[in-house]
């Protein structure tokens, strides 16, 4: 028997009151090494932090800093704690951190997920986020965590349906938020790098990808395709039209461009004709030499002579379509 599940409708009724977590896994490694990355939401404000990680035995310290954080910059104290019964939040280390701490630890039943649906629910939001700007901007798979970082990034600063659309940035730091910054993830960009140049005829920047923003940085990041090093850069001009991985990418999915041979066809018209009516002689095509071949078959209809007084051949051939076919000797 199984018991319906009910749709909790109540929220908490300031920040940090409760937090809701879970480990998501990807089934790419990632260029930097990732495997994982762990979630923390704010019940009251939906607002969220993320952390990737390269094994899941690291959950146990980034939430120490998301802890050691949330005191500092506002004052705060978690209370409840929910989560899966995963061994990285019952583990020996998470149990005596919440016991010192004082936070209520609250562990959704083994294969009951409806039991962290918000923890849940943005898993699938930042992952139909992610996979559509990879797909989009032609990124490997293996940039996944920027991908997730930029969807994270832009989730926090979008209207929520359950804050009755409002964001969650506005209500946890009281500021509105400057959509003018926004750009669209993996276009080309042009990062300002006259610091690097050898001398003065060298270029001031370079063919870059746009591959989100930074958290400790007041700008983007630009990875130079070349070199494979990430400019953190406020000084940079977009090409909103241009993939440069569109064209470094030799992917079977991506479209190729084929050529198409066609071959000559010969088409034969069968046309009915009054058993009065004159041989019908359709014209050779334009451009074509008049030879004994090109004048006969499929070129002249063999009909019954006599043609009646009242009709002329010219009049019949007006009503006839003329379909040029190829001849048979070309």
């Amino acid at each position: 028997m199984v018991v319906p599940i009910q749709c909790r409708s109540s929220r908490a009724e300031q920040p940090f009151v409760l937090l809701h977590s879970n480990v998501w896994q990807s089934p790419i490694l990632s260029n930097a090494g990732f495997r994982y990355y762990v979630i923390f939401i704010d019940d009251y404000t939906r607002f969220s932090w993320i952390y990737f990680l390269r094994c899941k035995s690291v959950v146990y310290e980034n939430f120490l800093h998301l802890l050691s954080m949330l005191s500092t910059q506002f004052s705060a104290t978690v209370r409840s704690l929910r989560c899966d019964s995963g061994g990285e939040f019952v583990s020996s280390s998470m149990p005596a951190l919440h016991a010192q701490r004082g936070i209520n630890l609250q562990l959704s039943c083994p294969y009951t997920p409806q039991q962290n649906g918000v923890a849940e629910r943005r898993h699938r939001h930042l992952a139909n986020f992610a996979r559509t700007m990879l797909i989009q901007s032609w990124l490997p798979a293996s940039y996944w965590p920027d991908a997730f970082h930029t969807a994270h990034y832009l989730v926090n600063r979008m209207p929520s349906a359950s804050l009755a659309f409002d964001v969650p940035y506005r209500l946890l730091h009281g500021k509105a938020v400057n959509y003018s910054v926004f750009r669209p993830f993996g276009r080309l960009c042009y990062p300002f790098l006259g610091h690097f140049a050898a001398h003065k005829l060298d270029p001031r920047s370079t063919p870059c990808v746009f591959l989100g923003y930074s958290d400790n940085h007041r700008g983007c990041r630009c990875l130079d395709p070349a070199t494979g090093k990430v400019h953190y850069n406020r000084h940079v001009c977009f090409c909103d039209e241009v993939f440069p991985f569109n064209d470094l990418q030799d992917s079977p999915t991506s479209p190729a461009t084929s050529l198409v041979e066609f071959t000559p066809l010969t088409l034969v018209v069968t046309v009915s004709l009054p058993s009065s009516s004159p041989p019908l002689v359709m014209p050779p095509p334009p451009n074509s030499k008049s030879s004994p071949s090109s004048q006969s078959s499929p070129w002249v209809l063999h009909e019954p002579s006599s043609p009646p007084p009242e009709m002329s051949s010219t009049a019949h051939q007006r009503d006839v379509p003329r379909v040029p076919v190829p001849s048979s000797t070309r």
